[in-house]
């Protein structure tokens, strides 16, 4: 889900709900271990927009560095209008 505003029109500013499910399994010569969670983000972004492009930065508000995708709670984007 995304939720997107523009107080001016060069400035855009987003909310974004992410649920991802991740499923792995590390396996070495003697065991095997599975790791399987649900991961969510709610990103908090801003970012320039000219035309139908928009170009930006988005913080993940609820980042964990214990179990999460993301390596960080930073993260660029470009969005594309059609």
């Amino acid at each position: 889900m995304i939720v997107l505003g523009n107080p001016i029109p060069e400035i855009q500013l987003s909310a974004e709900l992410e649920q991802l499910r991740v499923n792995t399994t590390y396996e070495n010569n003697f065991n095997s271990v599975k790791d399987n969670f649900w991961n969510t983000g709610l990103f908090l972004g801003a970012g320039y927009q000219t035309n139908n492009v928009t170009i930006g930065l988005r913080y993940n508000v609820l980042h964990n560095d214990n179990r999460n995708v993301y390596s960080e709670a930073w993260m660029p984007f470009v969005r594309v209008y059609f």
